[in-house]
């Protein structure tokens, strides 16, 4: 395998042999840094005419009953009908510029460092894009990447007045605005599970217009002590997820919460595991009898999940570039694409923990 290194052996007239190393780069600098994809099972996309999004068919839940000699199954009991999820294809792209100084120098250190920037760059937009997914924040109802946001205005009241959104579980308040003056307000505290949030301002004879990301998940639960992630809250969403005949093996949790779980002495480090045990990307241990990873792109939510049944993904174009020469700039322009789609297909093949969050309150 061809080596960044090789830069050294090409001149300034053969930029397209060196795309290849570059593109090997790229991937290769990516890869540590993906951890949400290995929570999907992945499919190329299958060739098929007409729309380019894929419809995934998800089986109807079909019960057995006892039955007497000689009788039947009712007809509700025979029958399945199938429900479709649509996996609709986003690109993702990101560029650099190499100048022909840093090719006829052979100036490896700064192309390599160019290089890794954009190989975490698309392994971070990777992540945010199925990240998303898994906490019920896209919203599908137009067919598009649309955040699921919703923003309205309230009447005002007094100051440390709590106020109820019409949308829940909440995952992030975006802004919170006085609309007389359009000033930003204090929220003090939140109550991401009902959908409250506390004003600390006075907004008497007033309106407060707030903005949020709210969730689409309907298997959620509350955690136990508000501010922080327990023991017990994992506990309950493994159990809640058994009860429902999956079986979970994974805990996505926000950085912040990193600390409620390395202090707790129920945490098995990832070191201890033995040599016989595989640690996937990103994996730091185990708690619960569940895998633990933590990610800085989701918020204020903890995620279990059953890997096994949870969620797809489609790769509809392999990470590729193209290259072109601006003359004027006296730069060679190389871009990046690629293109996926993703769903989740068992909502209740995943658990969210709300309330972990440290300006979490119950209201």
């Amino acid at each position: 395998m061809k080596s960044i290194e090789k830069l050294a052996e090409i001149t300034t007239s053969d930029i397209s042999d060196l795309l290849p190393i570059i593109l090997e780069k790229v991937e290769t600098s990516a890869r540590p840094k993906l951890i949400a994809d290995q929570f999907f099972k992945w499919s190329n996309r299958p060739a098929q005419t007409g729309d380019r999004e894929v419809r995934i068919p998800i089986a109807g839940t079909v019960s057995a009953s006892f039955v007497d000699e000689g009788s039947s199954l009712s007809g509700s009991e025979v029958e399945s009908t199938l429900s479709y999820v649509t996996v609709y294809p986003k690109k993702i792209g990101a560029a650099v510029k190499i100048t022909t100084e840093t090719l006829r120098f052979k100036k490896v250190d700064i192309l390599e460092m160019n290089l890794e920037e954009i190989g975490v760059a698309i392994a971070k937009k990777t992540n945010e894009l199925l990240f998303n997914e898994l906490l019920g924040l896209w919203d599908w109802s137009a067919g598009t990447y649309s955040l699921a946001s919703n923003t309205e205005t309230i009447t005002g009241q007094g100051a440390d007045a709590t106020y109820t959104l019409s949308k829940s579980p909440i995952v992030k308040v975006i802004s919170a605005i006085k609309t007389s003056d359009e000033s930003a307000v204090t929220v003090s505290a939140v109550d991401y599970y009902d959908g409250k949030v506390k004003i600390a301002d006075d907004l008497s004879g007033d309106n407060l217009r707030i903005t949020y990301y709210y969730s689409t998940r309907g298997t959620y639960i509350d955690a136990n002590t508000k501010g922080s992630l327990s023991y017990e809250d994992i506990v309950n969403a493994v159990v809640k997820l058994k009860a429902s005949y999956y079986n979970p093996d994974v805990i996505i949790i926000p950085e912040a919460n990193r600390a409620d779980i390395l202090t707790d002495n129920r945490f098995i480090d990832a070191s201890a595991y033995g040599s016989s045990e595989p640690i996937r990307t990103g994996e730091v241990g185990k708690i619960a009898g569940l895998k633990v990873f933590f990610d800085a792109t989701i918020e204020n939510v903890a995620l279990v999940l059953d890997t096994s049944y949870c969620a797809r993904g489609y790769t509809f174009r392999e990470l590729d570039m193209q290259e072109d020469r601006d003359i004027l700039a006296d730069v060679h322009k190389v871009v990046f694409w690629k293109e996926i789609g993703a769903r989740v297909i068992r909502d209740d093949a995943i658990c969210a923990i709300f309330n972990i969050a440290s300006d979490a309150s119950d209201l």
